[in-house]
């Protein structure tokens, strides 16, 4: 699993940042890309997938007498994410 500054690394090497030999990327994770963008890119897509099912589990939570409301806007399941929620649109499916 990439923590946050190796995610954040990968991004930027996503951005074909080369160096001036452009013979790969020079973000920090060379130990874990070899250099090489497409591996950074698969690294941080599997990262960016495993934190989108941990969501996932974590959407929504049961309230004792309540029932089962969004972690982050507070609405009961059966009526759905505010519009305005950000895990809502961060999980929603487009």
């Amino acid at each position: 699993m990439l923590t946050r500054k190796q995610l954040d690394d990968a991004a930027r090497c996503c951005k074909n940042e080369m160096d001036e030999e452009n013979r790969g990327c020079i973000c920090d994770l060379q130990e874990v890309c070899g250099g090489v963008p497409a591996i950074c890119v698969e690294k941080a897509a599997e990262a960016a997938l495993a934190f989108r099912d941990m969501l996932e589990r974590l959407e929504w939570i049961e309230i004792p007498y309540i029932g089962t409301s969004c972690l982050v806007c507070g609405n009961l399941k059966r009526m759905g994410h505010a519009d305005d929620c950000a895990l809502g649109k961060l999980l929603g499916e487009e």
